[in-house]
């Protein structure tokens, strides 16, 4: 049976026992409006979602689809008097910064346990089955803008359009008055205005990165073309950005969403062409360069792009998907109380150097590769090819350690302003834990890795057991940013566990 339509079937039998319940909300007209979330329910309360953050609904025949706060989503859905029942989402498979993350955790959850709503001409209101309102929504503005974009296409003056490079990834938010995204290497942001006609993008602030020069000439190019826009073309799923004489200078496509359960895709956008739109030559003069700001966007980054061939293998390596079983301590197993999750994952316990009791659960992608054994490389190094256990030293695109610096200690070595010239730096709660995350580029061989390279790491404090670390390195390019995008997706989704 198709997962459709076994969403369906589930969706029907939900919505008989949510009408023949007593329940909040009044019903109402769902269709033709595109609704932007004002609040949403999160650590058992209703919570106003910050003004850089967004995410929308938009309710079709059947059919509810938007944007989450990092991906695109679809799903199905059934409304009949005052209920609403949703079925599992399908998405988009990209990694984002933390406040990004929580926001579609938070929102994608609640949307799940809708029962009961109530629509007015300008406010949404969803609630669950113990009658609290877990989401809040505004009837948007008129703005086709709203939500993620590939880009496809984008002019370069004084005449040409041009396609986005092989194996480089572009990518557009637009939220309610902020934009970023990500230009191929470093990421950018600005604010916008816009009448649902016309445009207009502020100056970009962007990360320092250094890539290969034909992705930093390709940046600069996108950049200078988004900063010129004027008027919008909307084409349902496709968007051209013109200029003042309607020539082309971004073209946008929406990206592809997959179905619950699917494995993620090799790239950030599979499904999305790459030919450039049709559209009259643009003749656009480049804006002034973006000044470079040390703050990220709060926007979509791409998932890892598998490049490394898998490696021959002389010692079993577990692939991270399989059964739970009877394991040692430290192999990956698949909660046994929880429905599968998805994007699909897998767990290991990290220990710490002395064998002592586990510190850590760790959630990576159930897609990737982990070490198993010997007890002292268990749970420390993940790849989407597969590991040699024997190989010394290991080289996988993410590690993991337990250190047993104190936590603030851990953070400030990997600040030191001797050795390290700190590009973004961010604090957060995992789940009790604190963690800060610092991507940084060596300036000395005091760093530990040769200077001009990079490196991103999470730090969770892990109380009297220390720090545990979870990075990745390399030449700052595109594979080293999407490797950093599962560091930040790990540590989201990890707990972090002091001994007793």
């Amino acid at each position: 049976m198709s997962i459709r339509r076994l969403g369906a079937l589930c969706a029907l039998a939900l919505l008989a026992v949510a009408a023949c319940s007593p329940g909040p909300g009044a019903g109402g007209q769902l269709e033709g409006t595109q609704w932007v979330v004002d609040s949403v329910w999160q650590d058992g309360a209703l919570t106003v979602v910050p003004e850089l953050l967004y995410a929308d609904a938009d309710f079709e025949t059947r059919k509810v689809s938007g944007f989450s706060g990092c991906n695109g989503y679809d799903a199905l859905y059934r409304a009949g008097g005052r209920s609403l029942i949703v079925t599992q989402p399908r998405s988009t498979l990209i990694a984002c910064d933390p406040d990004s993350m929580a926001l579609e955790q938070a929102f994608l959850a609640a949307l799940g346990n809708s029962r009961f709503y109530t629509a007015r001409a300008d406010t949404l209101t969803v609630y669950d089955g113990d009658r609290n309102a877990i989401l809040v929504f505004d009837a948007a503005p008129r703005n086709p803008l709203l939500g993620t974009w590939v880009v496809d296409s984008y002019g370069v003056p004084p005449s040409t359009v041009t396609a986005v490079l092989p194996d480089t990834h572009l990518d557009v938010a637009f939220r309610v008055a902020s934009v970023g995204g990500h230009a191929g290497c470093n990421s950018f942001s600005g604010t916008y205005g816009t009448n649902g006609d016309v445009v207009r993008i502020s100056q970009l602030a962007t990360t320092r990165l250094a890539c290969e020069q034909p992705v930093m000439d390709q940046e600069t190019a996108f950049l200078a073309a988004l900063q010129g826009v004027a008027r919008i073309d909307s084409l349902g799923t496709r968007l051209n950005l013109e200029d003042r004489d309607g020539h082309l200078l971004v073209g946008l496509v929406r990206p592809a969403v997959l179905e619950p359960g699917a494995s993620a895709s090799p790239g950030p956008s599979a499904g999305v062409s790459a030919a450039p739109s049709a559209s009259p030559s643009p003749t656009a003069t480049p804006t002034a360069s973006p000044s470079p700001s040390p703050s990220p966007s709060p926007s979509p980054k791409p998932t890892p792009s598998p490049s490394a061939s898998p490696k021959p293998t002389s010692a079993p390596t577990a692939a991270p998907t399989s059964k739970p079983s009877a394991t040692p301590s430290g192999a990956p197993s698949a909660p046994a109380s929880t429905p599968p999750s998805f994007p699909p994952t897998a767990q290991c316990k990290l220990l710490p150097p002395d064998g002592g009791a586990a510190v850590a659960t760790l959630v990576y992608p159930g897609t990737w590769f982990t070490v198993t054994e010997p007890p002292e490389r268990a749970c420390r190094y993940f790849d989407p090819a597969e590991i040699d256990a024997n190989d010394t030293p290991l080289d996988t695109a993410v590690r993991a350690d337990l250190d047993p610096t104190p936590f603030a200690d851990a953070v400030a070595k990997a600040s030191d302003a001797a050795n390290w010239q700190v590009v973004a730096s961010s604090s957060f709660n995992v789940r009790g834990a604190p963690v800060t995350c610092v991507r940084a580029l060596a300036t000395s061989d005091g760093a530990g890795i040769p200077a001009g390279q990079a490196r991103y790491t999470c730090f969770a404090d892990v109380k009297t057991a220390g720090t545990v670390a979870i990075w990745a390195q390399g030449t700052p390019d595109p594979a080293f940013v999407a490797e950093s995008g599962v560091v930040t997706l790990m540590t989201f989704l990890s707990t972090f566990v002091a001994p007793g």
